[in-house]
């Protein structure tokens, strides 16, 4: 899923390998492990990448 805020963009990717139905296991921006699993949006015109563990 590609999101925009303001010129920022958010490219999202939601990988589930073991199939599981709720819950978030991981969560990482631009290839870092954000601990608290929330990402704080930005309209600063930069690119992100998110990937969200199941």
């Amino acid at each position: 899923m590609r999101y925009r805020l303001g010129t920022s963009i958010y490219n999202i990717k939601v990988l589930n390998p073991n199939g599981k139905v709720s819950g978030v296991e991981r969560l990482t921006l631009n290839g870092n492990e954000i601990e608290n699993k929330e990402v704080k949006l930005e309209a600063d015109g930069g690119i992100y990448d998110v990937e969200v563990y199941m």
